[in-house]
């Protein structure tokens, strides 16, 4: 009878053993994720803040004619538009927001300047029914 009652207290004590080993390993895990999310997230915001930086080194520039010739020009109204917005996506990089709004915003300010940059609105680049200039 005592080794039945010892073989089932060594039965016990093996399966407390490995319930704490399971539990010790899901709690390094969590933690494990939690940096991994941290390290995501830093890096997510270094390069975010570096596309920042580049949009708001850019000046906007646009043609005018200017003694018969076109000729590109800095349109400041249009730069600190676009700056003020850049800004304002900058602000929701480092303020405690949900990564899809940002990129939301992100994506919607990079439509914008490639129709931008297309000519598509008609403010850059060449229009399309100029020829090659040649």
């Amino acid at each position: 009878m005592t080794s039945t009652v010892s073989s089932l207290q060594k039965k016990r004590a093996e399966l407390e053993k490995k319930k704490q080993q399971r539990n010790k390993a899901r709690q390094e895990l969590a933690e494990l994720e939690k940096k991994q999310g941290r390290e995501r997230e830093k890096m997510f915001k270094r390069v975010a803040n570096k596309v920042a930086w580049y949009c708001l080194s850019q000046p906007v520039k646009v043609f005018t004619v200017k003694n018969g010739q076109r000729v590109l020009t800095i349109d400041n109204q249009a730069t600190w538009k676009l700056r003020s917005r850049v800004i304002a996506i900058w602000k929701m990089i480092n303020e405690p927001r949900h990564p899809a709004d940002i990129l939301d915003a992100l994506i919607e300010f990079l439509k914008d300047e490639k129709a931008r940059l297309t000519c598509q609105d008609g403010r850059y680049g060449r229009p399309q029914n100029e020829g090659d200039g040649r």
